[in-house]
């Protein structure tokens, strides 16, 4: 069985059942943003198979100075599973740009020698980072600056309602 504690905000990632799976692998992860390993207590990770969650959200748990993500993972042979990283102090949510092949009974990663999840910003509001150019865009407040800083997809109409500057480099 496994459990998650988690304070604050959480995202809306769907819920999930593993009792709808028949099988299930653990990854042990260490979580990077932009190449800088986090050591943040206010970040989530859940894992995905497109759309669909496919294991619980959890938070980090500090060992040694490291922040390990212990990740339950279900699904079927051959699945190309990716995750999703929220952190709640910013509001904002990354995708990441690794993936794992789902096996039944797999076994990624080991505390002396993690899983590297890496997750990229997209953009920025003075030094805080960004998943994406809404959550920037969101977050600032009149007067400031969102500047671009990797190359980003806008799917949805974005309504910018305040006087920001948007730096697109």
């Amino acid at each position: 069985m496994f459990c998650s504690f988690l304070f604050g905000q959480t995202p809306d990632w769907g819920d999930f059942n593993y009792r709808d799976y028949d099988f299930n692998m653990t990854v042990t992860a260490v979580v990077e943003i932009d190449d800088d390993e986090q050591a943040n207590s206010n970040l989530i990770v859940a894992p995905f198979y497109g759309n669909e969650r496919r294991g619980n959200i959890i938070s980090g748990q500090v060992i040694s100075g490291r922040t390990y993500y212990y990740l339950g993972i279900f699904g079927n042979y051959g699945d190309v599973v990716t995750f999703k990283l929220y952190d709640s102090e910013n509001q904002t949510e990354y995708i990441s740009s690794s993936s794992v092949n789902f096996v039944p009974n797999g076994i990624v990663g080991s505390p002396s020698n993690p899983y590297i999840v890496k997750f990229n910003s997209v953009a920025k509001v003075g030094d805080v980072k960004f998943g994406s150019v809404i959550d920037a865009v969101n977050y600032a407040e009149a007067g400031q600056t969102v500047t671009l800083t990797n190359d980003s997809e806008i799917t949805s109409t974005v309504v910018i309602n305040k006087a920001i500057t948007l730096d697109l480099n």
